[in-house]
């Protein structure tokens, strides 16, 4: 398994860094960034635990 991350969820995930960086400080929002790859990377290990993406359902992939 791959996980691809797109323009938009990469375009977010800078945006969630950008605010707790101004909000909590640049430790908390490092450690929120390192959080939310981690989630990502449980795919490989555990590819059926995250949420089925509707949108890429017709592909018939697995996308998660």
């Amino acid at each position: 398994m791959r996980i691809l991350w797109s323009d938009f969820a990469s375009e977010t995930l800078r945006d969630i860094y950008k605010y707790y960086k101004t909000a909590a400080g640049i430790p908390i929002a490092k450690k929120i960034k390192t959080e939310i790859f981690l989630a990502t990377k449980q795919l490989i290990a555990q590819p059926e635990s995250g949420q089925i993406e509707i949108s890429l359902e017709k592909i018939n992939e697995g996308h998660r």
